[in-house]
């Protein structure tokens, strides 16, 4: 198996060290911030919103991954 990854000490394996250190810590603040926001939020409002962040995630997907590729 050979891989086409380049030779480097910030990686270890597929995972990019840097990326990691930066991404894990804010997603960790984020998470707490949007638990927070998601409890003080109407159900109903909250349900629409996700539904068309679904919707439109299926769309892109199925537009440009299946039709345009």
């Amino acid at each position: 198996f050979r891989s086409n990854l380049p030779k480097t000490h910030l990686m270890l394996g597929y995972v990019y060290i840097p990326a990691v250190l930066i991404v894990a810590p804010i997603s960790m603040v984020f998470a707490q911030i949007g638990a927070k926001l998601s409890h003080t939020m109407n159900v109903k409002i909250l349900k629409t919103i996700f539904g068309v962040l679904l919707i439109g995630i299926s769309m892109k997907i199925f537009f440009f991954d299946f039709i345009f590729s």
